[in-house]
C-alpha cells in the first residue's frame, strides 16, 4: 500500500491496518472498518482483557486494578509490565491465586521477541521492519469494560 505524502489533502483515519491514509478513494472502504484499539508491549508483559477481567476475576475490573497499581493499558487491554521473568512470575502467580484462570486468559509478550504464550481473543503484531522490532497487542471481539 503506498503511503500518502505530508502534502496531500484529505483526512487522516487511523484504521486497523495500523497504517494512516488520506487517500479519497479509500474512505468508503475505511468506513468499514473497525477502528482497533492497541497496546504496545513493553520490557515483559502480560496482557488481559478487561472483558475478560470483569466476568472472571473477583470483584471485577475495579478490584484488579486496585491490586495491580503498576498495570495499565487501553479500554479494552490491561497490561502488566516486569523487568524479568521471575517478576512477572510473581505478579502472575497473585493473580492465579485469586482464582483467575490464566492459561485461559493471560498472553505474555517480550518487547522485541513478540508473544511467548498467546491466547485467542488477544492478538501481537510486529510493527515496522526496524530493529529491534516493535510489537503491539489487541483484543479481539470486544466490549467497553471501564
Amino acid at each position: 500500500m503506498r503511503q500518502p505524502s505530508s502534502t496531500e489533502e484529505g483526512f487522516l483515519f487511523c484504521t486497523g491496518d495500523l497504517y494512516p491514509t488520506c487517500q479519497p478513494g479509500r474512505l468508503a472502504e475505511l468506513a468499514k472498518q473497525e477502528i482497533v484499539m492497541t497496546v504496545h508491549v513493553q520490557l515483559l508483559s502480560a496482557f488481559i482483557r478487561k472483558a475478560d477481567i470483569a466476568a472472571h476475576y473477583p470483584g471485577g475490573c475495579e478490584t484488579f486494578e486496585r491490586r495491580h497499581t503498576l498495570g495499565e493499558g487501553d479500554a479494552y487491554l490491561y497490561r502488566l509490565i516486569s523487568m524479568s521473568s521471575s517478576e512477572l512470575a510473581k505478579l502472575i502467580d497473585e493473580i492465579e491465586q485469586c482464582g483467575f484462570d490464566i492459561e485461559q486468559f493471560v498472553a505474555i509478550a517480550d518487547m522485541w521477541a513478540g508473544p511467548f504464550k498467546e491466547i485467542p481473543n488477544i492478538c501481537f503484531t510486529q510493527v515496522g521492519h526496524d530493529f529491534p522490532p516493535k510489537w503491539i497487542a489487541a483484543a479481539a471481539q470486544e466490549h467497553n469494560h471501564d
